[in-house]
């Protein structure tokens, strides 16, 4: 799993946050995402500021595949739904279920959710968490940042995770 977050662990429920609020006054919802959500200029701002770690990771054509999904009939509904926090939940509830032997790899600099909530949620669970993983210098989505690192991270842990315990 890469980071593998709820965005509600451990009561700190991101739907509650300032931000989120702001998004559930309706015409700032659609103002929001017009500007923010849907701009070339928004996507670019939030992913070099919120989601990566360094800016000049931010390729042109990911930009422009979070624009393209952001342009689909009604994806406001979804990409709104998010920025609200209706779609956040306590990822810690379900922690002690997982049964499948697992990895987590963590971006080190992701503000979503820090690397120490990942590292509680793994130990919620040693028996299927055998591997916990911080990647320095990475924000909230290795694989769009570092997908080479991230890919070679997940082929080292492969074969430790199939061996059974």
């Amino acid at each position: 799993m890469i980071t593998p977050a709820g965005l509600a662990e451990f009561g700190q429920d991101y739907s509650r946050s300032f931000f989120a609020q702001i998004v559930n006054i309706p015409i700032v919802d659609r103002l929001l995402y017009m500007t923010g959500v849907s701009s070339s200029f928004g996507i670019r701002s939030f992913l070099e500021e919120r989601q990566f770690a360094r800016a000049e990771r931010v390729y042109p054509e990911i930009v422009e595949a979070y624009l393209q999904s952001a342009q689909q009939f009604n994806a406001e509904y979804a990409a709104l739904a998010f920025v609200r926090g209706d779609l956040s939940f306590d990822l810690s509830e379900y922690m002690t279920q997982l049964t499948v032997p697992t990895a987590i790899l963590w971006g080190q600099k992701s503000e979503f959710t820090g690397p120490e909530i990942g590292r509680r949620l793994a130990e919620m669970n040693p028996l299927a968490v055998r591997i916990f993983y911080y990647l320095d210098d990475v924000g909230f989505t290795p694989q769009l940042e570092l997908p080479a690192v991230t890919i070679g991270i997940i082929r080292k842990f492969l074969p430790l995770l199939e061996q059974s315990v």
